[in-house]
């Protein structure tokens, strides 16, 4: 019988841990508590950070609870085993030879549940902003982990008693196994309770997107040189790989809510940014393609980001690549998704996506205004409403997959009345071309393109022609983003690229049979 020998590594166990913990909770606090002079937007984004922090410990928790599944049951059963024999033998009136001989493993699991996120939270200088609904869920959920804790105390006792029972008669060692069963009884209802709460807990705890773009907490400002301000919203995981998602024309910072869940669970810090003349950022008179890099270099110098990868979608493909390519020293690498087409800077691409042609010879005017005519009650529209306008898109902008409140959250970012929006349909068919060769990209070019999306037969023209690219054709057209698995996709590409990688092939391929729209 190993019940000594798990007793004292249990005992180990329960050191290292607590001493652990301290450690944890005495650091964080030092770095929470270290400057007096926060402003209460910067503890708004500290308590974002606090919650999310408690939410990856509470999922933690339960990844060791569902680890230690099979290990609590086997030592169930083999306690179970062992009252059986000391009753069998104090029926027959014998010793505990046949206990000492049936060598029971007693190596019950011990899961490293860890509370420290929670003390943080409760001792941070941004507790007060936190949600006071939230806080008392979490508190009767970190009550369970504290109860749950003591049974195994008791159980730590128990196995120490057990541990000498080759020393005792039968009829004093019976009452210290069944004392053991008991409270291991207890402990398995509650560790199978445990984890239904927690799956309870965190099922309420995930807001909607809705919710996640509308929280100003994710806002931040920053002036740049010439007194202009930038605004952007972080999302994803805060100490992530680093990611700036650059929005489609006639949208905001607030597009990257839509990458929020998918990036916290890839570990991806989203950095979305408004361009001048929308979400909040400043208009700029000489605002072009080719000359926006001043403006982002001195966002990543404000973020202390030496290296990050560019995202876009739509025209924000377009400012991915003129990132890349003047910034190759910044850039990790560039990700258009179903990017604008440079028509006027390829033959090619003029040729391969007609869509353009009536644009380029009637101006942007009617488009524009037809845009926001049918796009204006979007951004509150109800379920039915976005299921009809899906429903009835020839192109097929969004895929079949992409969730409801996903739609949502796109429209509810856009700014289709602001003139900026104007602006951005120009400089797509801007004669003159976009100011930048666009061929001329050193940094790894990652396209992904839907397959009814009207970019994708030059798409295909445009990664060969590149020196080092990739492409990706995925479901659904211009929003072909948005579909759960390109969403992973995307994440899982944003790490490759800061490892230096290429992004791997097949991501949400379409359907066999399927082909890109040629019109």
């Amino acid at each position: 019988m190993n019940a000594s020998a798990w007793t004292h590594r249990l005992r180990e166990r329960v050191v290292d841990l607590s001493i652990q913990a301290i450690l944890i909770v005495f650091a964080v606090l030092l770095a929470l508590g270290a400057e007096e002079w926060w402003d209460e937007r910067e503890l708004l984004a500290t308590a974002t950070e606090v919650r999310l922090a408690v939410e990856a410990e509470v999922e933690g928790n339960l990844a060791q609870l569902q680890d230690a599944e099979a290990g609590l049951t086997a030592g169930i059963a083999a306690v179970d085993r062992m009252v059986g024999l000391l009753r069998q033998a104090q029926r027959d009136g014998a010793g505990l030879e046949a206990l000492l001989e049936s060598q029971v493993d007693l190596d019950l699991p011990y899961p490293r549940i860890s509370t420290a996120a929670w003390r943080v939270a409760q001792t941070s200088r941004a507790a007060p902003y936190l949600e006071y609904g939230w806080l008392i869920e979490r508190a009767t959920l970190y009550d369970t982990f504290e109860r749950y804790a003591m049974v195994w105390d008791w159980i730590v006792e128990d196995a120490a008693n057990v541990a000498g029972v080759g020393e005792d008669d039968v009829a004093d060692a019976l009452p210290k196994v069944r004392r053991l069963q008991g409270h291991l009884v207890v402990l398995g209802r509650l560790h199978t309770a445990l984890q239904d709460r927690i799956t309870e807990h965190l099922d309420s705890a995930a807001p909607a997107l809705a919710e996640i773009a509308a929280d100003e907490g994710r806002v931040h400002d920053l002036t740049l040189r010439d007194g202009r301000t930038l605004v952007y919203a972080e999302y994803g995981d805060p100490a992530g790989a680093p990611v700036v998602e650059l929005h489609g024309g006639g949208a905001n910072h607030r597009s990257g809510a839509v990458y929020h869940r998918d990036a916290l669970a890839a570990g991806v810090r989203v950095i979305s940014v408004s361009r001048p003349g929308v979400g909040g950022s400043s208009g700029h008179e000489g605002f072009t393609v080719a000359g926006y890099h001043d403006d982002f270099v001195q966002l990543l110098d404000a973020l202390k980001l030496p290296r990050v990868v560019a995202m876009g979608n739509s025209n924000g493909g377009m400012f991915a690549l003129a990132l890349a390519h003047a910034l190759p020293e910044r850039i990790a690498g560039a990700m258009p998704l179903n990017p604008a087409t440079p028509v006027f800077d390829d033959d090619e691409a003029w040729a391969l996506t007609p869509i353009y042609h009536p644009l380029a010879e009637s101006g942007v005017a009617a488009w524009v205004e037809e845009t926001r005519s049918s796009s204006a009650s979007l951004a509150t529209a109800g379920d039915q409403e976005l299921a009809a306008f899906r429903a009835s898109d020839p192109f097929g902008q969004f895929p079949e997959d992409t969730e409801t409140e996903v739609v949502r959250a796109y429209f509810a970012a856009t700014e289709f009345e602001s003139e900026a929006f104007v602006r951005e349909v120009a400089f797509v068919l801007d004669r003159s071309g976009w100011g930048f060769d666009v061929f001329d990209i050193a940094p790894r070019v990652e396209f992904f393109t839907g397959v009814t999306e009207v970019g994708t037969p030059y798409n295909r023209v445009w990664a060969e022609k590149l020196p080092n690219a990739g492409l990706h054709v995925t479901t659904g057209g211009h929003m072909a983003q948005t579909a759960p698995g390109t969403r992973r996709g995307l994440m899982a590409c944003v790490l490759a690229l800061h490892a230096g990688e290429a992004c791997a092939a097949g991501v949400d391929a379409p359907p066999p049979g399927k082909t890109a729209r040629q019109d």
